[in-house]
C-alpha cells in the first residue's frame, strides 16, 4: 500500500513538473513576440500615470519563473501640454510573480516595477503639499497609486528637489535608489542616495507605516533618517528658526521618529557636529568645534517631554576662545496653552554649567533684545547639580531646588551680585 502511495506521489510530482515546463515554455513563446505590443503598452501606461508615454524599445525575459518586461528609453511627458517632458528613464522593468498571481488573482498586488536611470523632480508647494512633477495625482494632489502596487523601485536615478515654501536653491541628487513595498495597508519606503560633494556623503531614509492612504488621520508608523558628513550650511540653513543662519559645519546623525494620527509623537537620536558656525543679527556669532549629543522626546496631549542624555560641547562665541564645557544631562517638560504659548515649564538637570546655558540661551532662545541684554549682564557662571525648576510665567510663579557650586552672578538692576557661592 505504501509502495503504491509513493508511486502515485512520484507520478504527481512528475506530471506537475511537466505542466509547469509547458506553461513556462508557453510564456516564453508569448514573450518572443512582445515587441508588437509596444504601442498598446504606451497607451496603457499613459492612462496609469495620466500623461503621454513614449517607449524606445520593448523586450521581455524570464527572471527565474517570473516573466519580466524591459522597456528602454522611456519618456513621460508633462500632464500640462505647455510644459516639456518631466520624467525620462533609461529603463523600466515590469515583472509579475506567477505564484502570487495564481493564488490571489490580483495582477497589481502580484507585480513589481523597477525604474532605472529615472529623471524626475519633487516640489513642495507654497501650501506644504509635495508633488512629483509629471505623475498622475489623486484627490489629495499626491500620486497615491504608488502605494497600491506590490513593489516599486527607483534605481540609479536623478532627483531634483525644490522647496517653494522655504525658498533656497534647487537640490540635485544624481544617485538615488528608492524602494516602495506595499502589502495592503502596510507600506514601507526605503531610500539611499549618495550626495554631491558640496552637500555631504550619504543620506538614508526608511519609513514604515500602516493605514489607509486616503485617511491620513488614521496612519501610524515609524521613520528612520541617517546622514553621513552632511554639510548643514548647504542643506539646513533655510530651515533654522528665527533669523539664525548657518555658514559652515557638518554632521553625522541618526534620528528615529514615531507618529500617529498624522502627528509626530516621539523622536530620538544622536548627532555629532563638527566646525559649525552660526550667525544671528544682534547676537553675533557662535561656533561649535565639536558637539556630541543624544536626545529623545515625546508628546502627549498638550505636553512635550525632552531628555538630553548627553551634550558634550566644545565651542563658544569665537574660534579663539573655544572651551570644552562639562557634559550636560537635562530633561524638559513643556505644557502648551492653545492661544498663549506655553503655560508651564519643568526642568530637571543632573549636571549643568550655568555659563554654557547662558551663552546658548542668549544666542538660540527666542528672547527679546532687552531680555538678551539682561542675560548678558548677569555673566552667570558656576555648576549646578540635581537641579529642578518649575515655572508658570503668566502667573509669575517660580520654584527652584538643587545643589550649586561656585555660583557667581553680577549685580543686575536692583539685585545684588553674588560671588563664588556653593550650597543647596
Amino acid at each position: 500500500m505504501i509502495h503504491h502511495v509513493k508511486r502515485a506521489t512520484r507520478h504527481l510530482i512528475f506530471w506537475s513538473l511537466v505542466l509547469i515546463a509547458i506553461s513556462l515554455s508557453g510564456v516564453r513563446l508569448v514573450l518572443m513576440g512582445i515587441d508588437s505590443y509596444k504601442a498598446n503598452l504606451e497607451t496603457r501606461i499613459g492612462e496609469l500615470v495620466g500623461a503621454p508615454v513614449k517607449l524606445g524599445s520593448l523586450s521581455a525575459k524570464m527572471r527565474g519563473v517570473s516573466p519580466e518586461l524591459v522597456l528602454k528609453k522611456v519618456s513621460i511627458a508633462s500632464a500640462t501640454a505647455t510644459e516639456k517632458s518631466s520624467i525620462q528613464l533609461k529603463e523600466i522593468r515590469l515583472g509579475i510573480n506567477l505564484g502570487e498571481f495564481l493564488f490571489s488573482g490580483d495582477m497589481l498586488s502580484s507585480s513589481w516595477i523597477s525604474l532605472v536611470g529615472a529623471k524626475f523632480s519633487v516640489t513642495r508647494k507654497q501650501d506644504g503639499q509635495f508633488v512629483v512633477e509629471g505623475l498622475k495625482a489623486g484627490n489629495g494632489g499626491q500620486p497615491l497609486w504608488l502605494l497600491q502596487g506590490r513593489k516599486y523601485e527607483v534605481l540609479q536615478s536623478h532627483l531634483t528637489w525644490q522647496d517653494q515654501q522655504k525658498g533656497g536653491s534647487t537640490l540635485v541628487l544624481d544617485a538615488v535608489n528608492l524602494a516602495i513595498m506595499n502589502d495592503g495597508d502596510h507600506h514601507r519606503i526605503n531610500m539611499l542616495t549618495e550626495l554631491p560633494e558640496k552637500y555631504g556623503d550619504e543620506l538614508k531614509v526608511a519609513v514604515d507605516f500602516e493605514g489607509a492612504v486616503d485617511k491620513p488621520g488614521d496612519i501610524k508608523g515609524t521613520v528612520f533618517v541617517q546622514g553621513k558628513n552632511i554639510k548643514l550650511h548647504e542643506l539646513a540653513s533655510i530651515y533654522m528658526p528665527f533669523d539664525i543662519r548657518m555658514t559652515a559645519g557638518s554632521t553625522d546623525f541618526k534620528v528615529w521618529g514615531q507618529w500617529q494620527q498624522a502627528q509626530l509623537i516621539s523622536v530620538a537620536g544622536d548627532a555629532q557636529l563638527s566646525r559649525v558656525a552660526f550667525s544671528r543679527k544682534g547676537r553675533g556669532d557662535f561656533f561649535i568645534d565639536h558637539l556630541d549629543t543624544q536626545f529623545n522626546g515625546q508628546t502627549k496631549n498638550q505636553q512635550w517631554f525632552v531628555d538630553i542624555n548627553h551634550f558634550l560641547l566644545v565651542g563658544g562665541e569665537n574660534k579663539k576662545a573655544s572651551k570644552e564645557w562639562p557634559d550636560a544631562i537635562v530633561s524638559f517638560a513643556v505644557e502648551k496653552a492653545t492661544n498663549t504659548g506655553f503655560q508651564k515649564l519643568k526642568m530637571v538637570a543632573k549636571q549643568l554649567d550655568v555659563a554654557e546655558l547662558s551663552k546658548l540661551l542668549h544666542f538660540f532662545a527666542p528672547l527679546t533684545r532687552e531680555q538678551a541684554q539682561l542675560l548678558t549682564q548677569t555673566q552667570a557662571r558656576g555648576l549646578i547639580k540635581d537641579f529642578s525648576l518649575y515655572a508658570e510665567p503668566q502667573l509669575k510663579s517660580f520654584a527652584i531646588a538643587g545643589w550649586f557650586d561656585s555660583l557667581s552672578i553680577e549685580p543686575l538692576l536692583t539685585l545684588p551680585g553674588i560671588e563664588n557661592i556653593s550650597g543647596k
